[in-house]
């Protein structure tokens, strides 16, 4: 299944002009490709970010994932990060795909699951990195290919984004995503403060500023 993922994404990147990344038809589906190593910065939203080919790190505050071909990053809460694709070339170039995860969803999901999911009882950095295969490794390739019919991304497209909540809440990681998706009081209010800082990012702001959109006192803020 990797194979045929990594060849839908070739073809796809092969086929287009300009520069990655490639914010395809789909909402919130994106294609990434690199010919060479670099490093980025990047404001992480909801997603799963999957690799197909070569590898890369991204590095949340003073701690780093690594994930390569096979793997995937599982970003559950909006934040900053620095990114750098650690192996890619001309000949074998790193090849990605980002698909959005929306909170709504997950908590819908959360709700209708005969089971109910436990939220792991350990901090939640809202990171993780996971193997993708099986059912959702199926879901990433059906919804890449699902760009070579267009007519059908409106009526499909909902549906595998749903398929792939399901599976990541019914999943090794599921307590992990029950977590952020849940949230805390403190994980809530630091999400504002960092839609608030997205939104003003041309300004300046001050901390005690950003500490009250959060509604937290400063010192509050700097440990969450």
């Amino acid at each position: 299944m990797s194979r045929q993922l990594l060849e839908a994404i070739k073809r796809y990147t092969d086929t287009r002009g300009g520069a990655s990344p490639w914010f395809t038809a789909i909402d919130d589906v994106v294609i990434m490709r690199a010919d060479l190593p670099h490093r980025s910065q990047v404001l992480f939203r909801p997603s799963l970010c999957v690799v197909a080919q070569g590898a890369k790190w991204s590095a949340f505050g003073d701690r780093r994932y690594e994930y390569g071909a096979g793997q995937a990053l599982v970003v559950s809460v909006e934040m900053p990060a620095f990114s750098r694709v650690v192996q890619a070339s001309p000949d074998e170039p790193f090849l990605g795909v980002a698909i959005g995860l929306d909170p709504k969803v997950l908590g819908q999901l959360m709700e209708e699951l005969p089971s109910p999911v436990r939220p792991s009882p350990g901090v939640a950095r809202g990171v993780f990195v996971t193997h993708y295969d099986g059912p959702l490794s199926d879901c990433v390739l059906r919804l890449v290919r699902l760009l070579d019919t267009p007519d059908a991304i409106p009526h499909v497209a909902p549906l595998i984004k749903r398929e792939i909540a399901y599976w990541l809440l019914t999943g090794p990681h599921a307590a992990d995503v029950a977590k952020v998706t849940l949230g805390d009081p403190g994980t809530r209010r630091v999400v504002s403060a960092v839609q608030a800082l997205r939104a003003n990012f041309a300004g300046p702001m001050r901390i005690d500023e950003l500490a009250s959109i959060a509604q937290l006192s400063p010192s509050s803020f700097h440990r969450h």
